[in-house]
Order: C-alpha cells, then sequence, then structure tokens
C-alpha cells in the first residue's frame, strides 16, 4: 500500500472538483501512455465512469474506472496500467486508489490517496508499488506552485509510508493550480 496525504487550502467541494474534473492540469504531462502528446486527461463524474487519457492523435488510452463517486467526501477509481506502466485491458489486474477529502478548517481540507491492492497486477506487482510510490505517491498531487512563505506556506505531504507530514514541500517540479 502507498499512502499519501496533503493539506491543500480550498473547501472540499473546491478540492474534490479540482481533483477530478481538472486532472490534467495538475498530473505531470510526462505520465502518460500513449505514443504521442497527452492533450487531456478525463474522468467521467459517475460510478461506472472511465479514467482515460486523451492524445495529439486522437487516441483514447484507459487508466481505469470511477468504482465510487461521493462528491465531496471520496473517489474510488481502478489503476488498469499494467507493470512498465502500459494499458491493461484486465479489470481483474488493476490496483485500487481511494481519495478521501476532509476539512480541517474554513478553506482547508486533507486529501488522502491511499494506493492498494498491487498484486492484483500479477508477478512483478512489487514494482508497481514501487514505482508509485516513487513518483505518484505524495510527489504528484496538488502540487504548490511558489516557494514557501508565512502567507503562502507549501501544502505538508504525506511519506508515503505512514502519511504523516515531514514538514517539507514536494520536491517535483510545481505545477500551477488555481482553487
Amino acid at each position: 500500500m502507498v499512502r499519501t496525504a496533503v493539506t491543500v487550502g480550498a473547501a472540499a467541494e473546491r478540492a474534490f472538483h479540482v481533483f477530478t474534473q481538472r486532472c490534467d492540469e495538475w498530473w505531470p504531462r510526462s505520465y502518460r501512455l500513449g505514443k504521442t502528446e497527452r492533450v487531456g486527461v478525463v474522468l467521467e463524474p459517475h460510478t461506472g465512469g472511465r479514467w482515460y487519457e486523451r492524445t495529439a492523435d486522437g487516441e483514447e488510452c484507459d487508466w481505469g474506472q470511477v468504482l465510487a463517486w461521493d462528491p465531496p467526501e471520496h473517489l474510488t477509481l481502478s489503476w488498469q496500467i499494467g507493470i512498465g506502466f502500459v494499458p491493461e485491458s484486465d479489470p481483474q489486474r488493476a490496483s485500487r486508489v481511494d481519495i478521501t477529502f476532509v476539512e480541517t478548517g474554513p478553506a482547508r481540507t486533507t486529501v488522502t490517496v491511499v494506493h492498494s491492492e498491487f498484486e492484483r497486477h500479477g508477478e512483478g506487482w512489487e514494482s508497481m508499488r514501487e514505482g508509485v510510490s516513487n513518483t505518484v505517491g505524495g510527489r504528484v498531487f496538488f502540487r504548490p506552485t511558489r516557494s514557501s512563505s508565512p502567507s503562502h506556506p507549501a501544502p505538508s505531504t504525506g511519506n508515503g509510508a505512514d502519511g504523516r507530514s515531514e514538514g517539507r514541500a514536494p520536491v517535483c517540479q510545481q505545477v500551477p493550480i488555481t482553487f
């Protein structure tokens, strides 16, 4: 299991919206399955909906499916990306991503992402867990766009293991997100 959490300066409803309907704005451009440039990420807003990318050549590459849709508190996705980060057509070989949105104060929400059931990917599943832990887990979701300052602190992020804050900003390249 890979677990990460980040606190963002937005109400749960807004955080849920940005996470689900604007994921193309914050998901790193280099993370794609298609052969050409990714031009969009679509998360269909209902249980049973598709989660996929669109590429410049019109291809649609499935990433998974919406297993639970409970705005603005909870979302569950299947991760139908196989070993080696290639599309996986068999839903029985998909891992699970649970995302919760818990308001912790006025215009503050803790977003927790738990990626589990990696063993469903089959032989070599450990490499998938390791790859997700090193790239996606905690360093992709809701990355801040400015350096920390007293008036604009960087969000706290979990360390991927137990989710406790380490008091440091994520290490990835930053992408602007407007709440």
